[in-house]
C-alpha cells in the first residue's frame, strides 16, 4: 500500500502551528529579501510583487506632482538624480515588504525558521 511520507507532513502541520508564532511582522525586510531569493517561491508571485510595488512608486510621484501644482511649484520639485535615488529606493523596499504578503505561508514561515535558525535545514544528499 501507498504509505505518506510523514517527515512532510509533520513539516507543514508544524509549519501552520507556528505561522502565528513566527509570522513576519509588517516591515520584516529581511524575511522578504530572502523570499526574493528563495527558488520556491513561484516566479509570478515575485514579478506580482514588483508590480504592486512599482504601482505603489507611481502613486508616489503622483502625489508629489499633485502637491507641487497646488502649492505652485514647477511640477519637477526635486532633483532628477534624487527622483531616480527615490524610486529604486522605494521599490527596493516595498517590493519584498509585499511579497511576505503576496508568498505562500507555509514558504514564508520556513524562510523565517530558516532565518531564527529554529529548526535546521534539511541538506540535499548529492
Amino acid at each position: 500500500m501507498y504509505r505518506r511520507d510523514s517527515s512532510n507532513a509533520l513539516y507543514r502541520s508544524v509549519a501552520r502551528m507556528v505561522w502565528e508564532r513566527y509570522r513576519p511582522r509588517a516591515l520584516e525586510l529581511p524575511v522578504g529579501l530572502a523570499l526574493l531569493r528563495d527558488a520556491e517561491v513561484p516566479l509570478a508571485d515575485k514579478v506580482a510583487s514588483g508590480g504592486i510595488g512599482l504601482a505603489a512608486i507611481v502613486l508616489v510621484f503622483a502625489v508629489q506632482t499633485v502637491l507641487a501644482r497646488t502649492i505652485g511649484l514647477q511640477p519637477p520639485a526635486i532633483a532628477t538624480p534624487l527622483q531616480l535615488l527615490e524610486a529604486v529606493a522605494g521599490l527596493a523596499v516595498v517590493t519584498p515588504l509585499v511579497l511576505i504578503r503576496i508568498a505562500d505561508p507555509e514558504h514564508v514561515v520556513r524562510v523565517r525558521l530558516r532565518r531564527l535558525a529554529v529548526i535546521p535545514i534539511r541538506r540535499r544528499e548529492p
